[in-house]
């Protein structure tokens, strides 16, 4: 019998095959570097490999650039007069350091058209969904800033996990290229040693507390500042930042420090600060707010139990949690989000009897288990991770498939972070809301659920009819109550045989109250 070419093999891979896991990821999803065998090896032996590049190369890449292309009409909305860009060929930095290896990578629509404006010197706000590569739009043109001048730069972030994050955006960008040496960056947060002098600095990452700290003290001089940017800055006024921030702001010696502004959503309190730091001749890049990519599935429980059975069931029977080189799978990585420190150990503790690789991570955590956490789950070595809310934005793993929102949020900024923890970079992904049912009634308050209905209309999910009506619970209740008394009425006058179908079906109601 003939052996089947590698050719043969690599061309089979390009078709998605239907089956249960609609959203598995095929060979065109795999990032190879987060592959615990040694990427090199897969390079240097595999003609797969070898061919699968050559071939994604040449036709796959144009038809993703020109697809972007049209979303970018579609999605974005900015009054920038600079030429997107299509590619990141430009950046030298970028071929040095191997960024641009393996399977070439193309600019995410929010970088395509952010990059420009900020490589011009430009005052910019970015708004787009997490998971769009918000931190290289700024981290990519300040690099390529310093080919002409020192940029000395100041970004504030507001949480140590996505200050260590940002760092490491950076120093993956400028290891292995000529600019090492050059640019000198450091993480300014709690929890870190302080050094005598942060002059000798290029790039600095800082949360505002610290950061205030030392400019109190003078430890840190803005006198030279170039670029300065505020990431997240939805979450820093959720945190109380706003004040913090024009602090820092007021150390500025020049007006023409570069202001960055980047935001996963847009309230009220970020458009007053935007009016403080910026003047009138501000850029914004805005990405409609869609995820379409997402798949948001809404199921309805009385208590932790049936909640946690739901859980147990679909860990078991609906992933995958072995891979595959021949069928160019991954195992599936689950991340499942509770609000309380308490509840996120109580469900931990419970399903860790189980045989799931399973681990935790909450504010209790020292930073080394917060870590190890997370790169375990990164690597697969677990493939499920419980997180409460408060670390939801410091979580920066690829290739999740399913986000499970175990308890859900309480306002719909945090839910829209939630769930790009998923779906991310165009990728399909599934988001399962487990709504609990208390006295009859959905657990949401009504600006919530006005707020959920709103958004799964933009994000063109089918909206559930227990969410538009709430009272839904209650009626059937009540129903159910209504044929009861008279039930017993019936029996009572010796009429049970004058009983109807429907009368004596009372117990489904309430087992099809259970399944909602």
């Amino acid at each position: 019998m003939k052996q089947q070419s590698n050719k043969d093999k690599v061309n089979s891979t390009d078709i998605f095959k239907s089956s249960k896991k609609q959203y598995k990821s095929n060979i065109t999803d795999i990032n190879f570097d987060e592959f615990l065998l040694d990427p090199s090896e897969i390079k240097n032996n595999s003609a797969i490999f070898k061919e699968y590049t050559e071939k994604l190369k040449s036709s796959e890449n144009k038809n993703i650039d020109e697809s972007k292309s049209i979303e970018a009409n579609e999605l974005i909305e900015t009054n920038s007069k600079y030429e997107p860009i299509k590619d990141f060929k430009k950046f030298s930095f970028m071929k040095q350091n191997g960024f641009l290896n393996q399977v070439e990578r193309l600019p995410t629509i929010i970088q395509q058209y952010a990059i420009p404006v900020i490589l011009k010197g430009e005052n910019i706000v970015v708004k787009a969904p997490t998971g769009m590569g918000k931190t290289l739009c700024f981290a990519i043109p300040i690099i390529e800033m310093f080919k002409t001048s020192n940029y000395k730069s100041l970004i504030i972030s507001p949480s140590r996990e996505l200050a260590e994050q940002t760092f490491n955006e950076f120093q993956n960008l400028i290891k292995n290229t000529d600019k090492f040496n050059k640019i000198k960056a450091c993480t300014v947060c709690g929890g870190k040693t302080e050094l005598d002098n942060y002059d000798k600095f290029d790039i600095l990452v800082a949360t505002p507390g610290r950061l205030l700290d030392l400019l109190e003290r003078k430890k840190i001089l803005l006198d030279d500042l170039k670029c300065f940017v505020l990431d997240e800055a939805d979450k820093l006024l959720d945190m109380g930042f706003e004040k913090p921030i024009m602090k820092v702001v007021s150390y500025f010696n020049s007006k023409e420090v570069q202001k960055i502004l980047a935001s996963a959503t847009y309230p009220t309190s970020i458009k007053n600060l935007i009016d403080r730091l910026f003047d009138s001749n501000k850029i914004s890049v805005v990405m409609k707010e869609t995820q379409k990519e997402i798949k948001q599935e809404f199921k309805f429980f009385k208590g932790f139990n049936e909640k946690y059975n739901f859980l147990i069931n679909f860990l078991n029977n609906e992933c995958t949690f072995k891979g595959s080189w021949a069928k160019h799978t991954l195992p599936d990585k689950v991340l499942v989000f509770v609000e309380t420190k308490k509840h996120c150990e109580e469900l931990f503790n419970k399903l860790k009897t189980t045989n799931l690789l399973i681990d935790c991570i909450h504010g209790d955590k020292d930073q080394f288990r917060r870590n190890k956490a997370i790169g375990s789950f990164k690597t697969d070595r677990t493939n499920i991770l419980i997180a409460t809310s408060v670390l939801s934005r410091g979580i920066d793993v690829k290739d999740i498939n399913y986000v499970i929102n175990f308890d859900f949020p309480k306002e719909i900024n945090e839910y829209v972070h939630r769930i790009g923890r998923t779906g991310r970079m165009g990728k399909k992904g599934v988001a399962i809301n487990l709504i609990n049912i208390n006295n009859d009634k959905l657990d949401l308050n009504d600006q919530l659920l006005n707020d959920l209905i709103n958004f799964l209309k933009t994000s063109s999910n089918e909206i559930p009819s227990e969410l538009l009506n709430k009272n839904k619970f209650k009626s059937k209740n009540k129903l159910k109550i209504k044929k009861d008394n008279l039930y017993e009425k019936k029996k009572s006058d010796g009429e049970e045989d004058k009983l109807s179908y429907e009368e004596k079906k009372t117990d489904d109601v309430e087992e099809e109250l259970v399944q909602w």
